[in-house]
């Protein structure tokens, strides 16, 4: 889709809180942009995306980045918030507070942040603890857009029981 048809609103309309970031090659999905582009930010909301020689709107500060490239932002389609990068990221839910698995939680969505996601699909939550930071996080957090499942559904001991979903039966699953 060419970055053209991806302004959301008008340029005028947006008002002085927008900052604006200018790279001199953007991608937008399918072929390298020459010219680069303007995005326009408004809080952690990407308000427009322009060509690269788009006039900012007054009063708009932006930053130009030298021989980058911009992208729209990434999709991480399969994690697990709940687990760190350790050895036994799947394994210590029982051992970590409710503190220790919010911080594992934050960590995680920096982490995915700083690479370029800003949007991630959770597929293995802890007693419902990535739910709950999607219900808390709201619109404008700035940190990426999380799509939660909920523990998975699986037998007694079966894959990824620890996170809470384990079911002998529908009598069972009642959240």
């Amino acid at each position: 889709m060419p970055w053209e048809l991806l302004s959301v609103q008008s340029r005028r309309d947006l008002g002085r809180t927008v900052r604006g970031y200018r790279a001199d090659t953007a991608f937008d999905g399918e072929r390298a942009i020459r010219g680069g582009a303007l995005v326009l930010v408004e809080g952690s909301r990407i308000s427009a995306v322009e060509r690269g020689s788009a006039p900012a709107p007054s009063g708009c500060e932006v930053t130009h980045l030298p021989g980058t490239t911009l992208l729209p932002g990434l999709i991480d389609t399969h994690v697990h918030l709940c687990g760190d990068d350790s050895p036994r990221a799947l394994d210590q839910f029982f051992e970590l507070s409710a503190d220790d698995l919010e911080r594992v939680i934050t960590a995680g969505l920096q982490a995915q942040l700083a690479a370029g996601v800003t949007s991630v699909r959770d597929l293995g939550d802890y007693e419902w603890a990535v739910v709950a930071r999607r219900r808390a996080a709201g619109q404008g957090a700035n940190e990426p857009t999380i799509v939660a499942s909920g523990p998975p559904i699986t037998i007694d001991q079966g894959h990824c029981w620890s996170m809470g979903g384990a079911a002998s039966g529908a009598a069972r699953w009642t959240t």
